[in-house]
């Protein structure tokens, strides 16, 4: 089976945690996307933690419904985001990303955590 098709069951996998809890997606997600990334990473596809924040000052209103002022999920090397919070439970391309799960909000940033710990803005 291709690393592909295992992170992509890996994703839905997390994704029907969240449904199935019923909660705010925001409980959580920093430990979700960290244990999501060490999966990952354990089939052999390099990702990293990514940091979503609002540069106006107002809330993320996303896809599901909840609003929050930060949203943490991964990405991997080709770009592509993993969200277990996104309703259809695919990756997303990170230039995409903003359109789908936040209808299009121009004023995010999108900050990727580094080997050293430190944060980095991505270009998108």
């Amino acid at each position: 089976m291709a690393i592909e098709d295992v992170a992509l069951q890996i994703l839905r996998t997390h994704n029907k945690e969240v449904k199935a809890l019923k909660i705010n997606p925001m409980t959580g997600c920093y430990e979700r996307a960290e244990q999501m990334k060490q999966e990952l990473e354990a089939v052999g596809m390099k990702s990293r933690l990514i940091k979503i924040i609002p540069t106006d000052g107002f809330p993320l209103y996303p896809e599901c419904g909840h609003s929050w002022r930060l949203h943490f999920c991964v990405v991997s090397e080709e770009m592509q985001v993993y969200d277990p919070n996104y309703t259809e439970a695919v990756p997303i391309s990170i230039g995409d990303y903003p359109l789908l799960y936040y209808g299009g909000k121009k004023n995010l940033e999108i900050l990727a955590e580094e080997v050293d710990g430190n944060w980095q803005k991505v270009e998108f």
